[in-house]
């Protein structure tokens, strides 16, 4: 059987490497579930250039990359990184001032529809202002 893809936002990663807690949910904890799951071959996951340069900024700043799981993602061929297009570009800035919502977050949004993959993210933009571009999940949901 073939790997899912999946377009994962930033706030899955620093779930990730920060093991964070929401409440009473381990949110950390899903998002290592979650990438286990891509390493043993159940996803591939996709990211943008716009989530790759946020994740390397916040690397600097909360010294993240100590077990480097996007080179080993990269080693195992499952991280496909998504270059974004000029007319993607436009279309964001449009949908940003339409519904009141960081222009990143419509960019990810759109390049998940023109991929046809749902985004994994926890960011409340995407379940109430962009979930009619494409289809999104939570990690713990897959």
């Amino acid at each position: 059987m073939a790997s899912q893809k999946v377009l994962v936002d930033t706030n899955i990663f620093l779930d990730y490497y920060l093991n964070r807690q929401s409440g009473y949910l381990p949110i950390g904890e899903f998002a290592s579930n979650f990438i286990k799951d891509t390493l043993s071959c159940k996803y591939i996951i996709c990211l943008s250039e716009i989530v790759l340069r946020k994740l390397q900024k916040q690397a600097t700043s909360f010294d993240l990359f100590d077990d480097n799981v996007l080179q080993l993602l990269r080693e195992r061929n499952k991280l496909e990184e998504i270059k974004i297009h000029y007319e993607l570009v436009k279309q964001a800035k449009v949908i940003m001032e339409k519904n009141k919502v960081p222009f990143n977050d419509a960019l990810i949004a759109l390049t998940a529809k023109k991929l046809n993959i749902p985004v994994i993210t926890r960011d409340k933009h995407f379940f109430e202002e962009l979930n009619y571009i494409a289809k999104v999940i939570l990690p713990e949901e897959l």
